[in-house]
């Protein structure tokens, strides 16, 4: 299964980093919709990354999917297409830049 590593840094209205803040993502399906990636089932378990004390991430999420990313400290709740590309990061992903 191909990934993309998409990567982002979160900080406040000062600049200051955003450490240990969750990002969230999970697959963006209705119950009865199933998606297979290389003959297995993917789950809609949301899968959670916290950013290191410089408000840094980077997560590995397969190539195609249509999913949806929360982060909570920024009020973000919206569904996106991973690239098929080996890396993006989380402005691009977000504006549709790929």
């Amino acid at each position: 299964m191909a990934t993309c590593i998409v990567s982002g840094k979160l900080i406040d209205a000062t600049g200051s980093p955003l450490a240990l803040a969750p990002v969230g993502v999970r697959l963006d399906q209705s119950p009865n919709d199933l998606q297979f990636s290389d003959g297995s089932a993917i789950t809609r378990t949301e899968v959670l990354e916290l950013t290191d004390e410089y408000g840094q991430f980077s997560m590995a999420l397969a190539q195609g999917l249509k999913i949806v990313i929360r982060i909570d400290d920024l009020n973000l709740h919206r569904q996106v297409t991973v690239p098929n590309q080996a890396s993006a990061t989380l402005e691009e992903l977000l504006n549709g830049d790929l």
